[in-house]
């Protein structure tokens, strides 16, 4: 088990704090301004119509296709990595939505990532709980019917 002192950047500020690389438990959570970090799945709306009745309609091991059962337009979500790290926390429990938007973690290629914010509804940025990176999200493919 290695233990260290960790120093990531958010929003442009350093974070000092101590955590465990092996099992990426923080004694402090990231702060967003006070409160503690919410989890939420990826919630996006369409980039053709702008609806939220939005499917991943593949699987992992295929691509990362997405339909709106609105207009139909397709497009694929991918993430690009923004270069900070979040101070690692618990990570969301049960399983995930099939159907749910998805998408990869740039940097370690999960599927573990989620919308990070101080509350529900109000998600700011992504991050990836199995590496702990935050990212940005990018539509690629953008298909309309």
């Amino acid at each position: 088990m290695i233990t260290g002192l960790g120093v990531i950047l958010v929003l442009g500020k350093a974070i000092t704090d101590d955590y465990d690389e092996d099992d990426r438990t923080s004694k402090a959570p990231l702060r967003f301004g006070g409160g503690r970090m919410q989890l939420l799945p990826i919630d996006v709306n369409c980039p053709n119509c702008g609806s939220a009745a939005v499917t991943y309609t593949c699987e992992p091991k295929c691509c990362f296709n997405h339909l709106c059962g609105d207009c139909y337009c397709t497009f694929e979500l991918v993430t690009k990595p923004s270069g900070e790290r979040a101070v690692p926390e618990e990570k969301p429990r049960g399983e995930r939505d099939s159907l749910a938007p998805t998408a990869p973690c740039a940097v370690c290629g999960s599927l573990e990532v989620f919308l990070a914010g101080e509350e529900p509804g109000r998600a700011e940025r992504l991050v990836c709980v199995h590496c702990w990176s935050w990212l940005e999200l990018r539509f690629e493919g953008i298909q309309p019917a």
